[in-house]
């Protein structure tokens, strides 16, 4: 590198600050914490530290749960404000806080927009193992002409993880 500062120093980020606090090993980034889980979900992992950064939608649904009971529910992707994790953030009509994060992986594992493909399909799976989803729950699905993902793509996941 050409230049004449010193290199900056990258902080571990926030959840490698969670890991540091609740460990006690400073320093350590969660990559190198145990197994490298390339891909976390709300299931496996601690997103609530995460920050929204810029989003864009990846698409929106009504999400059945049960008789009578549908929520309006958009999905969101983008990095989180510190730039070092591709997040999809869920936030439907009764949050009572901003967009949680349901899928998260490092910058730098996949590009787009494979990195899309790949975090809704675990995020899908969480929710079929956690929530017994059992993929009708997710209607009248909507997504921008230029979005991230085309619905044919979102529907194929759909199908690929609750045959």
């Amino acid at each position: 590198m050409s230049g004449g500062g010193p290199a900056r120093e990258r902080a571990p980020g926030v959840l490698g600050e969670r890991v540091a606090r609740q460990t006690g090993k400073v320093g350590q980034n969660v990559k190198t914490m145990g197994k490298f889980k390339p891909i976390e979900t709300y299931v496996t992992g601690e997103g609530a530290g995460l920050t929204p950064g810029k989003v864009r939608r990846l698409f929106s649904c009504e999400l059945q749960l049960g008789p009578g009971h549908a929520e309006e529910t958009n999905f969101m992707v983008g990095l989180e404000l510190e730039e070092e994790y591709f997040v999809i953030w869920k936030e439907t009509e009764w949050d009572m806080e901003a967009a949680g994060a349901v899928a998260w992986t490092p910058r730098g594992n996949f590009t787009e927009p494979e990195v899309w493909r790949r975090l809704l399909e675990a995020y899908f799976r969480a929710v079929k193992k956690e929530e017994t989803f059992d993929g009708s729950e997710f209607t009248s699905i909507v997504t921008s002409p230029r979005g991230p993902l085309p619905k044919s793509e979102i529907r194929a996941l759909i199908d690929k993880v609750f045959s």
